[in-house]
């Protein structure tokens, strides 16, 4: 398959023999490439046009991933925020690892009172928390009693 230029050229040189001959071939010629550079022409206007699409394009996209970084940046924040939070509150809690170690016990006993209410603990998911004053005491008490 030739490429249009490689067509042109060929059409070019062809009228330019012709055309000392003054034959109908050559006005032939001379149409077709003018019809030729006439689609040549609108084909690089829709290129222009295809080209200003990409570049607005390209802008709106910028746009959005500055946006996006942003937003991701202040969630970033938020999340370092709450989980800061979380250790806060957390830290006056103790797990049900810690409170068997303070307590001296197993940690099933230690879950089963909590679930009786005879121990109070908050649970999240599957997880136990226990306010610590109210662990510290019962240890205290616990050692007195012993």
């Amino acid at each position: 398959m030739t490429s249009p230029y490689q067509r042109t050229r060929r059409l070019i040189a062809k009228q330019d023999a012709l055309s000392y001959e003054g034959t109908d071939e050559a006005v032939r010629i001379g149409e077709e490439l003018n019809e030729i550079e006439s689609k040549i022409s609108n084909v690089r206007a829709e290129i222009s046009k295809i080209d200003s699409i990409i570049r607005m394009r390209v802008s709106d996209l910028k746009l959005e991933k500055a946006k996006l970084q942003t937003d991701l940046s202040s969630l970033q924040h938020d999340k370092m925020a709450k989980r800061t939070s979380v250790e806060m509150i957390l830290s006056n809690f103790y797990t049900t690892s810690e409170v068997s170690k303070v307590l001296g016990m197993p940690s099933g006993p230690i879950v089963r009172y909590a679930i009786k209410g005879k121990l109070p603990a908050l649970r999240v998911g599957e997880r136990w928390y226990f306010p610590k004053r109210k662990v510290d005491i019962l240890a205290a008490e616990r050692e007195e009693l012993l």
